[in-house]
């Protein structure tokens, strides 16, 4: 499920490998669209979203397209 939030930030899950020395798995992500889609990665290690993450510009690029069709979705049709 995904949230857009009142800053217009979209925060879901999606399968990706998100930190070095782990494998592809569900990562809790953040795509704020006022920091020109900046991609942020929950670390539950320290307990908060960052941009620390080893995700590639292709899988980044994957992430900010679902974002924007969630808030496609949100804004067009109130899902």
């Amino acid at each position: 499920m995904a949230t857009v939030m009142q800053d217009m930030s979209v925060e879901f899950k999606i399968r990706c490998k998100a930190f070095s020395g782990e494998g592809a798995r569900l990562n809790k992500v953040l795509v704020e669209p006022g920091r020109d889609g900046a991609v942020l990665v929950w670390d539950s290690v320290a307990g908060h979203y960052t941009t620390c993450h080893s995700l590639s510009a292709k899988t980044q690029d994957r992430i900010r397209s679902q974002a924007v069709r969630v808030w496609y979705l949100n804004f067009q049709y109130g899902v």
